[in-house]
């Protein structure tokens, strides 16, 4: 079986239940392996929601992990939070209490779908963009780990590790109370195929009771957004986590007081797979991204709208987005954006946004802390050597981008495992000794 990707975009359910199927409509008929959620306070599509919370949470069936950061809006004093669970796949928080409320544990895969259990029902119907990914002959691994560990064992060197970690709290069990101060959300790329490793990573930090009327009319000292092309996690708060493929997972570098969840995948050389950096244009149009190199049938974007890499930002900072796209039936593609920041009145701005509906064309949707500008585009199509997107709205400075694409599956027979690259017709792989 080859390996397939896919995307859909549902809304939480708040009454009956508990189970909830999230079914991708243009899967391959089988059942997937593993599965990555997002979600925030979204409920309707491009319309901004009150609160910046986005969760991230990923199982492979057998083991679960979630991290949530929560920042409450229109206040003089900052709210932020953060909670993450060991047994769940995704919660939301009350923003003002910080109590749980609503969380949702892996039940079953089936065919095209996951199935999760609401052991307690969220408030409102919140929009669940969840990544299925398919394939029989692929290896899967969730899991966590805190800055005392130095190493995983997952029993496979991984192609790729998506991972969402914090700089503050711990992961705990869902029947927990725990909740810690301060808004700490990083989500990182691991690519590793041909002998080449990159690390990429975005950060979100926003901290807890400040007062935003001692420095009103600027943009909030303490949010910051942070990308970095080094490291696998990184909030440029506390700290960050370099990680070093090993043959039986990966060993870790701790730079600081942070910790993480992860999903690794090996896909033993049935895709092509690449991190890259990318630049948002500075003039509207079509813009054509040959990066990759290959024609992509899944792509995660980083969003932000920071201008510069491994650079931490409060004057650009506070305003991210997580961007998804998939090449079903049709390309797909939605993001989820999320911003704070404070006024003139000296109170908290903090939005949760989504664009894009599970079968629309529309991608990234970002607006900056100091609401000067937005960022916004469409995905036209998958390419032979990328991406295509047209951009709507753009700004005078090019602001930065990080990507993780997965390409279609290669037929049987034309990769080198040594060096994965697809042959020329009537070429073969010649061993000696």
């Amino acid at each position: 079986m080859s390996v397939t990707i896919r995307h859909v975009r549902v809304a939480a359910i708040t009454s009956g239940g508990p189970t909830q199927d999230l079914t991708i409509s243009s899967g391959p008929g089988t059942t997937p392996v593993a599965a990555l959620f997002f979600m925030n306070r979204c409920i309707t599509n491009s319309v901004e929601a009150a609160h910046n919370q986005l969760c991230v949470g990923a199982t492979d069936g057998t083991r679960s992990r979630c991290i949530m950061m929560s920042c409450e809006d229109a206040l003089g004093t900052t709210n932020c939070s953060t909670k993450a669970i060991n047994d769940a796949c995704l919660i939301t928080v009350n923003p003002n209490t910080g109590v749980l409320d609503g969380y949702a544990v892996f039940s079953s895969f089936g065919t095209d779908k996951v199935t999760i259990s609401w052991t307690d029902l969220p408030p409102a119907a919140y929009f669940i963009d969840v990544i299925l990914w398919f394939g029989d002959n692929m290896s899967v691994y969730v899991d966590d780990f805190t800055v005392s560990d130095t190493s995983k064992n997952i029993g496979f060197e991984p192609d790729q590790i998506i991972g969402f970690g914090s700089s503050v709290g711990s992961f705990t069990d869902i029947a927990s109370t725990s909740l810690v101060n301060d808004a700490s959300l990083s989500i990182g790329f691991l690519n590793n195929q041909g002998g080449i490793v990159t690390q990429r990573s975005f950060g979100f930090y926003d901290q807890d009771a400040i007062n935003l009327a001692l420095t009103p009319g600027t943009p909030n000292v303490s949010t910051y957004t942070y990308l970095d092309s080094l490291n696998f996690l990184d909030d440029a708060i506390s700290g960050a986590i370099s990680l070093t493929v090993t043959s039986t997972g990966f060993d870790i570098t701790s730079l600081g007081i942070i910790y993480g969840g992860f999903l690794a995948i090996k896909y033993n050389n049935q895709v092509t797979c690449k991190s890259g950096l990318l630049d948002v244009p500075t003039s509207t149009g079509s813009q054509v991204v040959t990066d990759p190199g290959f024609k992509p049938q899944f792509v995660l974007e980083l969003q932000s709208t920071l201008s510069a890499y491994n650079t931490q930002s409060a004057s650009d900072g506070g305003s991210y987005g997580v961007g998804i796209f998939t090449n079903g039936a049709v390309p797909i593609a939605n993001s989820l954006a999320g911003r704070s920041y404070n006024e003139d009145a000296g109170n908290s701005v903090c939005k949760s946004r989504q664009s894009g509906t599970s079968g629309a064309n529309s991608a990234s949707l970002l607006r900056s802390p100091d609401n000067g500008f937005s960022l916004t585009c469409t995905l036209t199509s998958f390419n032979n050597t990328g991406y295509t997107k047209n951009w709507a709205s753009v700004n005078a400075t090019a602001r930065k981008l990080i990507y993780l694409a997965v390409g279609e599956t290669i037929p049987h027979g034309w990769m080198d495992e040594a060096c994965p690259l697809p042959l020329n017709e009537g070429e073969e792989v010649v061993s000696y000794g």
